[in-house]
């Protein structure tokens, strides 16, 4: 991969995230699809696989005020509040929306992430929002 003009924001972002986020008792969980057993029938049988990644996240609570920008940009109307939002550095696995965040084994489903890659050479930085998650 070329060098990216980008680097030391990767770096000073994984740096603040470990720094000033929760590492310890967080979890990503990857999903995905097992090969069918009958590739004639693939519903019929297919597993999935969970693979765990140690990841460091800050978690903050996601206020109305603020959030108008992301919806703006998520091209929505609907401004949820009682969520929660965190920010999470470059990792080595691709996230999707159907993983799930374990935090102190609660489980946090996400209801939406952006992944922020403004040249095409990696994420710089993830923003997930929880779903259905009150308080923590």
């Amino acid at each position: 991969m070329p060098s990216s003009p980008y680097k030391s924001l990767v770096e000073t972002a994984k740096r603040m995230i470990l720094e000033k986020g929760q590492s310890s008792n967080v979890i990503w969980k990857t999903r995905t699809n097992d090969t069918p057993s009958d590739p004639s029938m693939p519903w019929n049988g297919v597993a999935e696989i969970e693979t765990e990644h140690s990841v460091s996240i800050i978690f903050l609570p996601n206020e109305r005020y603020g959030r108008e920008l992301y919806r703006y940009l998520a091209d929505t109307t609907d401004v949820p509040v009682g969520n929660l939002l965190g920010f999470m550095a470059q990792v080595d696995f691709t996230p999707s929306l159907k993983d799930v965040v374990v935090r102190d084994g609660v489980e946090l489903p996400i209801l939406s992430f952006n992944a922020y890659d403004p040249d095409g050479s990696g994420v710089i930085l993830y923003v997930i929002e929880f779903d259905g998650i009150k308080s923590v």
